[in-house]
């Protein structure tokens, strides 16, 4: 770490995970890829990353400038972290999901697209919910459930009965963590949203909903390997 510079550390981050990858295809597909498609995938995902963080990274900053800034952090031994997102364009309204342990591994992660939806809060409300289905699903008994929607955890949060467009789902959202005492809602901030942002705004473009279970898609791959090895515990 003291010889290489940031970019060549992502590359040597990204090209480790595609080796370990590329080993598990072998052993349980029996599909073996060549080396040279290994380092040009890892190079292709770099690119891809930058390229969709350029913008990001501007608003980002105008957004939170004299503010502290605050990473994805992990969950607590034994506790599941699932962060949502939602993204929205003039066609198609995106959900994004992804389910990490206490070491920052990829657990589940998934892209849902849905029509397009004027009302923000209602869409963060829907991506929240894909989140307890995603969870619930899985089976996971301690979940920390994660989002940068403020709103929409306040009202999570309020005594108050919801009636806003999206209330029936924030009391459905209510009725599952008091059934479930183990499981929370918090707030984060943009910064430690990130992979959740980048999932929602790849389902804008995908086809039909995607999920991926113990698979970390390439395209938030380097993300994920920051965010593991820079960050401490909650």
């Amino acid at each position: 770490m003291d010889k290489l510079s940031e970019k060549e550390l992502e590359l040597v981050a990204v090209l480790m995970r595609l080796l370990w990858l590329r080993r598990n295809s072998f052993i349980f597909e029996k599909k073996f890829k060549d080396p040279d498609s290994v380092v040009c995938t890892a190079r292709a995902v770099i690119e891809d990353f930058q390229e969709a963080r350029t913008h990001e990274v501007k608003i980002t900053s105008a957004t939170n400038m004299g503010s502290g800034s605050q990473r994805w952090i992990k969950p607590i031994q034994g506790f599941i972290k699932a962060n949502w997102n939602a993204s929205t364009n003039t066609s198609n309204l995106g959900l994004g999901i992804v389910l990490r342990d206490e070491v920052g591994e990829v657990l589940a992660c998934a892209c849902f697209k849905k029509p397009p939806i004027s009302d923000s809060s209602l869409a963060e409300t829907m991506a929240l919910w894909q989140a307890v289905e995603l969870s619930h699903e899985l089976g996971f008994n301690r979940v920390i459930l994660e989002g940068d929607a403020q709103v929409v955890i306040s009202a999570v949060n309020s005594v108050d009965e919801d009636l806003s467009s999206g209330g029936h789902i924030v009391e459905d959202v209510k009725a599952v963590l008091r059934e479930r005492r183990s499981w929370k809602i918090q707030f984060t901030r943009r910064e430690g949203n990130e992979v959740a942002h980048l999932l929602a705004k790849k389902a804008l473009l995908v086809e039909q909903d995607q999920i991926w279970i113990d698979e970390c898609p390439d395209f938030i791959s380097l993300q994920v390997c920051k965010e593991s090895y820079c960050t401490g515990d909650s």
